[in-house]
């Protein structure tokens, strides 16, 4: 329902600016649609045709899709193009510069309580003593992934994108991928049967990791380059995650 009448604003408001020669006047004129009315306007933004489209129109072949997809410098969305009546899925290259403004804010929203874990930091990896022999990631990019309980609540394979882009760069010669979640084993199994998450260790019942690393037991991803300088950290599931973590990572190693 707050989506619909969100929708039903964005949708049935308009707002005109007329111009003077001593001030501006502003006009809003609002429209109420009826729920059934906002419900017949999204059944008709969804696509019955599963082709998908580029922004020209032209049919773009599903092993493209996925390539392009999987390169992280496209993205897809439901459109209406002039050369159709109706809406169709379509795929289209991202505005580097744009994302990278967007991700900035979003890094500032989302960046960890612990100063120490931020960007440009050097990773102090003793807290990993107890759990990894440290000797092991000297020269090595390595990936820490924390899942604290609300992991057992996430929805089924919320980690697909990481994963991708994971398993392409997955060496434990040149890359670690440390997964560490407070919870028992029993309770570690069950949310990684759900949404598993690669890795090249799983560490278990380490909440004394989050308190060593300040994690406020949130959930937080960071990647280093091999000296350990974090490169990328945020809280939570951001959805910039994999994108901003396979460039990197296709920097390093390709």
């Amino acid at each position: 329902m707050k989506f619909q009448l969100v929708l039903a604003a964005l949708l049935c408001s308009t707002i005109a600016f007329s111009q003077t020669t001593d001030k501006t006047t502003t006009t809003t004129t609002t429209i109420v649609k009826k729920g059934s009315e906002i419900n017949k306007m999204l059944a008709e933004m969804q696509p019955t045709d599963k082709t998908v489209y580029d922004i020209n129109g032209n049919a773009v072949n599903p092993a493209e899709v996925k390539a392009k997809l999987r390169s992280f410098d496209y993205n897809m969305s439901i459109r209406k193009l002039s050369q159709f009546p109706d809406y169709k899925h379509v795929i289209f290259k991202l505005d580097r510069k744009v994302q990278a403004e967007r991700d900035s804010i979003t890094k500032e929203m989302l960046k960890p309580a612990n100063p120490k874990l931020r960007e440009g930091q050097i990773l102090d990896v003793k807290p990993l003593k107890k759990y990894i022999d440290k000797d092991r990631l000297n020269g090595k990019a390595v990936a820490l992934i924390f899942l604290p309980a609300q992991y057992t609540t996430t929805g089924n394979d919320v980690y697909a994108k990481l994963n991708g882009v994971l398993e392409t760069y997955k060496n434990p010669d040149k890359f670690e991928i440390l997964a560490i979640t407070n919870l028992d084993p029993f309770k570690a199994a069950q949310a990684l049967s759900r949404s598993p998450i690669i890795n090249t260790q799983l560490i278990i019942d380490a909440q004394e990791v989050f308190n060593n690393y300040e994690t406020q037991n949130t959930m937080l991803i960071l990647l280093t380059n091999p000296s350990h300088k974090i490169l990328y950290s945020v809280k939570n599931s951001a959805e910039m995650t994999p994108r901003q973590l396979n460039d990197y990572l296709r920097t390093m190693f390709k």
